[in-house]
């Protein structure tokens, strides 16, 4: 049986500056650190209901082309333990900003 937990937030650190692996190396898309901190087992289910394992996740991995500007937030993170076992879930809000139009992926 899985218990649903609440977010520990001071349980999620940084990685200190100058380590492969921080949110700076994460954010802009390098394959190779998100090789190495995506679990091989990993599913990522879009907005489409298209579900990627790790070699799809990775290969769609690319910087924005100039002009284009990404945002992301977690709007909603729920998480649940099964044993050693923790699934996640979360609802992102996105936008994009366009040569200064911002769009949403849903209205904000």
């Amino acid at each position: 049986m899985s218990t649903p937990v609440e977010a520990n937030h001071e349980a999620i650190r940084p990685c200190p500056r100058g380590q492969p692996g921080r949110r700076a190396d994460v954010l802009p898309g390098d394959v190779a650190v998100w090789d190495r901190w995506l679990d091989p087992a990993v599913l990522q289910v879009d907005e489409n209901d298209t579900v990627r394992g790790k070699s799809e996740i990775l290969k769609e991995l690319q910087l924005l082309p100039k002009g284009l500007a990404g945002h992301l937030r977690i709007a909603e993170f729920r998480m649940t333990l099964a044993g050693d076992v923790a699934v996640v879930t979360h609802e992102d809000d996105e936008s994009l900003d366009y040569f200064g139009h911002i769009l949403w992926r849903r209205a904000p």
